[in-house]
């Protein structure tokens, strides 16, 4: 922490530089300038001797350069001629900064090189007595402090500890200087062991948790009262590439007298649970540092906890009181305010989930209520809660995860508002508006519901949350009128149309007619009259307008069914699965849409095989809601050319029989979606897996032909001949006419050598199906048993 000799040298260059601009650059002046700097290149390159003559001459030239001096005084003792530094340094070190002080520095520099740590002591407290700010001196003073005391000084000891403690928390020290002065202080007080203190802590810090155990354990054995140590001991335990949790616990606890050593025990307990214990540590460290912010922010969500709402909002309150612009002090804000309700702020970041939403939701509207009341019509109430209840079950969040309710309030603004977690409140004047204009229908206030519903689904509540955080009042949130009016003025335009065609599409989902949210909204600028552009609500004409749209591709959305029934029939696979996608976007819930997706991205991954499949499945699909069958063929055409036959596309295989499977999932009576299943794993080689889709499928649905036809496919190909026959005989006594469950009996009555019966069986089926790839693969099954 000395002033090196290049240091001093750069200083001199620096300061005769300045002097050079200042003075005439000519004569005795100049000639001086140029002679300091050439002594201080030699300087700076090693060479004193040189150096010093350059000194010498500048000297001459003008004999007022001080700083010029103190460097010739540096190579005068460099090069062995201590006095005469000595008598030089003396000279100058009364002058006026910055001569004076870089003298004193000098001067301090050589008795410590010297050996003289008593006058380098003195020197250096001059120094500090002079300039008590300087950082620089006040090190240099207390390196040679350390340096006396090693040699037995009681004295100095003690006066190198106290500046160690100051210098720690001196805000001018830069980090470099505090770890220095962290390493002596450590020495001064523990030798070694503070050495090992000072590197356990280094190599914890590097993510040496290992190495770091080494240095700290040592350092206990030799000072057990060294808490500093255990604190960091305790740290390097709880690694969790260490994970000695118990170990941890133990040097911690070793370490009362450290506030963060309490803290590490509380946040430890109360990840445990152990909720007493935490809060009795959050409380010993507030009581060693009461601004301890991160401790007050902890033990007011252990008060939460515990049920002392009144303790947490007061530790909180400390929080935000000891640095409110910090990190923990905004996250105490905004657990302050979704406590209390009151929400003024919100930290970045903080986590509003259902739970949350639902409770601040609840806030509110009680805050509401107990401004302006309920309204007196249960039935009313009861009805709409029915209406939200099915535009719920059909939203983006359904119930599982809000707590959707209609409150009739007291208000006579003809509007609704959506608190977070999925209360709506609906006022008079809304409900007045509805019996005059709309006739109070059910499509209607599914409108309106749907809109409200929409709101809560998509998470708009956060934005009235900001909204709360930014009403610029010196007040809480109280559920005035004020209140509620700057609720509707900040709600984005984006949030509105949102809210208005996904409530639609909820409203058709829910088998409400949609239509009714555009003779809604014209309703409404009928008996409101328009918004004022530029508002940050959308105008009604606005609104009218995105909600026709909306409505049209709707319509074309939902119209894409039958278009991709009719793909799928033609063939045209990959125009039937996009539109299948497209129409699942709309009603999620559609088995008859997700079942034949699956069916579409099937028949797709078969597309290349040629029809040599030893046995036929049936591959059932809904060309409708209303689910009407068609039944296509399990393999295609007879492909003329094809030498080799194709292999499945098993990606999309696997995509088929992950839709089947999700269709099931919502609903797990549908027996078509299971018997395409068995199907799909059939055509994916998994035997096993497609005999017991296909065995479930003929339990759910006894009299569905295509499940036994391609449940006796899978037997007779697994061998089991007899489950097969009797399975194919299920299937044609359901439907004679059944063309692939008499191909597949033709072929089981082959594997069973009942030659006779087979040939009958190929008969009937030519009689049904002789046109397609099949029937030249029995016309050769024929012309073989003859032979």
């Amino acid at each position: 922490m000395r002033l090196a000799p290049v240091m001093g040298a750069v200083v001199a260059l620096v300061a005769l530089g300045a002097v050079a601009s200042a003075a005439p650059a000519h004569g005795r002046a100049r000639q001086a300038l140029e002679q300091a700097a050439r002594g201080d290149a030699w300087l700076v390159a090693g060479n004193c001797d040189e150096a010093v003559k350059s000194y010498e001459r500048a000297i001459e030239l003008d004999p007022r350069a001080g700083l010029v001096k103190v460097h010739l005084a540096h190579c005068l003792a460099r090069t062995g001629a201590q006095a005469s530094a000595h008598a030089l340094l003396i000279e100058v070190s009364k002058s006026p900064p910055p001569v004076g002080p870089a003298a004193l520095v000098e001067l301090g520099d050589q008795a410590m090189a010297a050996g003289d740590l008593a006058t380098a002591v003195a020197v250096y407290g001059e120094l500090v007595d002079h300039a008590p700010g300087d950082v620089e001196a006040k090190v240099a003073l207390l390196d040679a402090l350390k340096a006396l005391s090693d040699k037995g000084d009681a004295n100095a000891r003690a006066r190198a500890v106290l500046l160690a403690d100051q210098l720690k928390i001196d805000p001018r020290a830069d980090q470099a200087t505090q770890k220095h002065v962290e390493e002596l202080a450590g020495y001064l007080r523990y030798g070694d062991a503070g050495h090992d203190v000072l590197e356990g802590k280094d190599r914890l810090a590097a993510g040496d948790a290992r190495g770091a155990i080494v240095s700290l354990e040592r350092a206990v054995k030799a000072h057990p009262e060294l808490e500093e140590a255990e604190y960091l001991l305790g740290l390097a335990y709880a690694t969790p590439s260490i994970g000695r949790k118990d170990d941890a616990r133990r040097a911690l606890r070793k370490a009362p007298h450290i506030k963060e050593a309490n803290y590490a025990l509380g946040v430890e307990a109360y990840e445990g649970d152990d909720l007493d214990e935490a809060g009795k540590r959050f409380a010993q460290a507030i009581a060693l540092d009461d601004r301890y912010q991160a401790a007050h922010y902890q033990l007011g969500l252990v008060d939460r906890e515990r049920g002392d709402v009144k303790g947490a909002e007061r530790e909180w309150q400390r929080a935000i009181h000891i640095d409110p612009k910090s990190e923990l002090g905004r996250w105490a804000a905004t657990k302050l305010s979704m406590t209390t309700g009151n929400v003024n702020a919100l930290a970045e970041g903080q986590v509003i989930d259902p739970s949350s939403e639902i409770g601040i939701g609840i806030k509110i509207s009680e805050q509401v209520q107990e401004r302006f009341g309920r309204m007196n019509d249960p039935a009313l109430e009861e009805r709409l809660n029915k209406i939200l209840h099915r535009l719920a079950k059909v939203s983006d969040r359904p119930e599982r995860e809000l707590r959707y309710q209609v409150v009739l309030v007291d208000v006579p603004m003809i509007n609704a508002l959506t608190l977070p977690g999925g209360t709506v409140l609906v006022f008079r004047g809304l409900v007045d508006m509805m019996n005059k204009t709309m006739g109070g229908s059910d499509d209607a206030w599914a409108a309106v519901l749907g809109h409200e519903c929409a709101h809560a689904a998509l998470r708009h509540g956060m934005g009235m949350i900001q909204v709360a955080s930014s009403l610029a009042l010196d007040r809480p949130f109280a559920g005035g009128a004020g209140d509620l009016a700057a609720f509707f003025n900040t709600i984005s335009r984006a949030h509105e149309f949102e809210a208005d065609q996904f409530g639609a599409l909820y409203a058709y989902r829910a088998g409400f007619n949609p239509s009714a949210a555009l003779v809604l909204h014209k309703k409404m600028l009928e008996t409101m009259g328009e918004i004022p552009r530029g508002m940050t609500h959308p105008t009604q004409a606005e609104r009218i307008a995105r909600v026709r749209d909306y409505l049209l591709d709707l319509r074309a959305k939902v119209h894409g069914f039958d278009l991709a029934v009719k793909s799928l029939g033609s063939g045209d696979y990959d125009a039937a699965i996009g539109r299948f996608e497209v129409f699942l976007g709309v009603f999620p819930d559609s088995t008859a849409a997700r079942s034949n997706l699956g069916v579409a991205l099937h028949r797709k991954a078969l597309t290349a095989l040629v029809p040599s499949t030893r046995f036929r499945r049936s591959t059932d699909i809904d060309p409708n809601s209303r689910a009407r069958k068609i039944e296509l063929h399990a393999g295609a055409p007879q492909v003329a050319g094809l030498k080799k036959e194709a292999e499945i596309d098993q990606r999309l295989l696997r995509q088929a029989i992950d839709e089947y499977r999700a269709t099931l999932e919502v609903d797990p009576s549908y027996a078509k979606a299971q018997i395409n299943l068995g199907a799909a794993l059939d055509d994916l080689k998994d035997r096993r897996g497609a005999r017991a889709a296909l065995e479930r499928a003929v339990r759910m649905a006894p009299k569905e032909k295509e499940g036994w036809n391609d449940l006796g496919a899978v037997a007779a190909e697994t061998g089991d001949t007899a489950r097969a026959l009797g399975a194919l005989d299920k299937a044609v006594a359901l439907d004679g006419n059944y063309p692939e469950a008499w191909f597949n009996l033709a072929m089981t009555y082959e594997q069973a050598s009942r030659n006779k019966d087979a040939a009958a069986a190929w008969t009937k089926y030519l009689g049904l199906d002789g046109k397609s790839g099949w029937s030249s693969i029995a016309r050769e099954h024929i012309a073989r048993m003859k032979k």
